[in-house]
């Protein structure tokens, strides 16, 4: 007989069964440490080729008997944990053969490594769907299980052929034999994560990164310089730069979530020895409290032309900028504070109040410090004006998080010194976050959904915290 013939029916019985696994709580003795890496998180160092497939394993007692998927078995004694876009290492390429001389079948058969995962232990007779190609999916049955390693969370080899092709009626049949279902997330799992989410944490997952994308593309789009290629702050009268963003920003943003991110520049300050100063956007991506102690908190603005040289890769100097953004402190040493104050001249503060966003003059004019970084007590217009700015900045407050202002660098000084009850309540969730705390999905929402109306340098300098936030946000989950 040539050709594929499928058989409907139930499959034959193997000649033995193996005795199903039960994964036991671990003991953890004191010896032991913890905090290695665990091995789940190096799934994407096996090798083979990734096969996109669900699969579905048995859920059983000790007392039961394992076996494979049977069509017109009661649902109650088949249950299937189902796990969706799951990817599976397949060991080379799926074999067919013709037994045309005794069955009339032809078999399709693979071998693949499933990744270590604690929730999961392959058995006989679990089933997967998968794509056999020509736009066609095969049910297939898994016909021996091999533990790899002596982890509890071990990759496993299995070998799996082809039962029939899996229609909608068999697709059906199979999900009404589902008692649990969960989505597989690789990344999650890179990341040290749990990689098996339920649907409600699968869906909260897939809306917390496409916030992400959603604010990352904000960030960087309303802030990006045709002229000078690169982030610049916003409304000030001066084209300003602050390295220590653009190197947050660089941690964060990829071309993936961020397509123009590819034409953004870093400049190099390097002859003002940025690279000796720890900040608090630092602090906060490593999630390491300690470093909270030696962050800068006050900062200036440092004409481009009185301190910065041609002497690097990418040198501000050549960038266009006026003014770079630059740690102050006062115990500085003479080598690298000398003539400081005189290098600043009038612009001690280099930042001009944030706005609403989109609001602004109607002749052009930004609210804010005027030209020669003076306050607005001598102009009566700005002066006016800066009256409703504060009043839509303790709306802002009223969403709970912080004004941009000259006091200290982007947060609150009561940030700085943990004094959490004068703290915005986005400032106390960068707290917890900071405090490996589980982060407040509700108030990221919150925030997200409040991200547009966002004074704009709120957005530049608070969005990089909202976007660290959402991946912590992910990773909790």
């Amino acid at each position: 007989m040539t050709g594929m013939l499928f058989d409907i029916g139930q499959p034959e019985k193997p000649a033995q069964n193996p005795t199903p696994e039960i994964a036991n709580k671990p003991f953890r003795h004191s010896s032991v440490d913890s905090k290695k890496t665990p091995i789940e998180s190096l799934a994407s160092y096996i090798g083979g080729s990734n096969y996109w497939c669900s699969y579905y394993s048995q859920q059983f007692t000790k007392s039961e008997e394992l076996k494979p998927f049977d069509p017109l078995q009661l649902n109650i004694y088949q249950q299937y944990h189902k796990i969706n876009d799951f990817i599976i290492k397949l060991q080379g390429p799926l074999t067919g053969s013709d037994d045309s001389g005794s069955t009339g079948r032809f078999t399709l058969t693979g071998r693949a490594i499933i990744p270590p995962l604690p929730e999961l232990i392959p058995n006989f007779g679990d089933a997967l769907i998968a794509d056999i190609g020509e736009g066609r999916a095969g049910q297939f049955t898994v016909t021996s299980v091999r533990k790899l390693t002596h982890n509890l969370a071990a990759a496993w080899e299995i070998e799996f052929s082809l039962e029939r092709i899996a229609d909608q009626h068999i697709t059906n049949l199979l999900d009404s034999k589902i008692s649990k279902e969960s989505w597989y997330q690789k990344d999650y799992l890179i990341g040290g994560s749990k990689a098996l989410l339920t649907t409600e944490e699968y869906n909260a997952g897939r809306n917390l990164e496409e916030w992400f994308r959603v604010i990352s593309r904000q960030i960087v789009t309303n802030n990006y310089s045709q002229q000078t290629r690169t982030l610049t702050i916003p409304l000030q009268e001066e084209i300003t730069y602050d390295p220590f963003v653009m190197s947050a920003m660089n941690r964060l943003v990829t071309e993936r979530e961020v397509p123009i991110w590819r034409h953004v520049t870093l400049f190099n300050c390097d002859d003002y020895r940025i690279a000796n100063y720890s900040d608090v956007y630092d602090a906060v991506i490593n999630r390491d409290p300690t470093a909270m102690f030696t962050v800068f908190k006050n900062f200036r603005g440092l004409r481009v032309k009185s301190q910065f040289t041609l002497a690097y890769q990418n040198p501000i100097r050549l960038s266009g900028v006026k003014r770079v953004v630059v740690p102050y402190v006062e115990t500085m040493d003479n080598d690298n504070y000398t003539g400081l104050n005189e290098l600043i001249g009038k612009h001690t503060n280099p930042l001009m109040p944030g706005i609403i966003a989109g609001e602004s003059g109607n002749d052009g004019t930004v609210f804010g410090l005027d030209s020669c970084g003076c306050s607005n007590k001598h102009n009566p217009y700005l002066q006016a004006q800066q009256s409703l700015i504060d009043q839509e900045l303790d709306d802002i407050a009223g969403m709970q998080i912080p004004k941009i202002t000259n006091d200290s660098y982007v947060l609150s000084p009561f940030f700085y010194s943990k004094e959490l009850t004068k703290c915005t309540r986005f400032e106390r969730d960068i707290w917890d976050s900071l405090d490996d705390k589980p982060v407040n999905r509700e108030h990221i929402y919150e925030y997200c959904k409040m991200f547009p109306k966002w004074g704009r340098l709120e957005q530049y300098y608070l969005g990089p915290f909202l976007l660290v936030l959402i991946k912590y946000a992910i990773a909790g989950i």
